[in-house]
């Protein structure tokens, strides 16, 4: 591709990239309920406790229609005018994260026990994380953040803890436990990158991204600039190729397309209008037909086949 017909590609591609978040959330309503035959709506007619469902549907919509988005919308930022160097991987790192999570979470071939795991076993993942946070807050207050803390007892986490370990029990949910002490819920959470190639069979992509995220000097010249010799040290010269940023845009697009899919399956949304949106984006992004999963997976085995090419090409650039 010449270097000329590469910047058109990568205009078209921004303003694809602009459109799409809110496009795709146009079909969706966080206050809507499932539609009657949906898997959703089977799920709550067979467990009729709705807060635990109802929980773990909160979550995977907050992924995709906030989280994924919010970070979309850094990525256009950051593509916008004179491109940032290492920004972009950083917010296509959080769509990846964001949206592979999601699908993990509203996969519609799974129980609703197995959702209800999931669901808890995520939740169980925030409130640890926050007690490590308060842990090192403790450490290091030396009086200064004495309030805060008493604000944020440490029985509270414990409290939140019993609380889901008391859900699991009425879901019939088994917890996972290591010499006698509590671990987590079912078989437990898997990693980030485990999710991530459940889910997207994304796990080069996502090394790339995370390279780049942590600075790693081998891979900053090659991805995101040049490093150029100063009186200071090295500096990175800020340098990101439209190649590579159109790699980036068209892999966020089909994460989070396959993410917000999954939500509208699970809810029994009619995907005509879906799917029209998502044929007209493909097509202007250039995006291989073999990827094109609504039309070439069976609805009943939305396995992960998404970026291999773009992969390939990025790694060999």
């Amino acid at each position: 591709m010449a270097m000329e017909s590469r910047f058109d590609y990568l205009n078209a591609a921004r303003e694809v990239l602009y459109q799409f978040p809110g496009q795709i959330a146009a079909f969706h309503r966080h206050d809507e309920e499932p539609r009657a035959g949906s898997p959703a709506s089977r799920e709550r007619d067979r467990f009729p406790d709705l807060e635990l469902l109802d929980s773990a549907y909160a979550q995977g919509r907050q992924l995709v229609f906030l989280a994924s988005t919010d970070h979309l919308d850094g990525l256009v930022r950051s593509l916008s005018g004179p491109m940032l160097s290492c920004t972009p991987y950083t917010c296509a790192r959080g769509v990846l994260e964001a949206c592979s999570t999601a699908i993990w979470l509203m996969d519609d071939r799974i129980t609703y026990k197995k959702r209800i795991e999931r669901s808890l076993n995520l939740r169980l993942e925030g409130v640890r994380s926050q007690g490590k946070f308060r842990d090192k807050v403790e450490r290091q207050s030396q009086g200064r953040r004495d309030e805060w803390l008493k604000q944020n007892p440490r029985q509270r986490a414990q409290e939140r803890i019993d609380h889901f370990r008391a859900c699991a029990k009425r879901a019939k949910v088994r917890e996972k436990c290591k010499g006698g002490r509590f671990i987590a819920f079912g078989s437990g959470m898997p990693r980030i990158s485990e999710r991530i190639r459940m889910s997207l069979d994304a796990e080069v992509d996502y090394s790339i991204l995370s390279s780049v995220a942590h600075a790693n000097t081998a891979v900053l010249p090659q991805l995101s600039g040049s490093l150029q010799p100063t009186d200071e040290g090295l500096l990175l010269k800020p340098g990101l190729s439209p190649l590579m940023a159109i790699w980036l845009i068209r892999n966020v697009v089909q994460w989070q397309s396959r993410a917000a899919w999954g939500c509208f399956r699970l809810f029994g949304r009619p995907l005509d209008g879906v799917t029209e949106l998502l044929e007209t984006t493909y097509e202007r992004l250039g995006i291989e037909p073999e990827r094109r999963f609504w039309t070439t997976t069976p609805d009943s085995e939305m396995g992960p086949d998404l970026t291999n090419g773009d992969r390939r090409a990025a790694v060999n650039r």
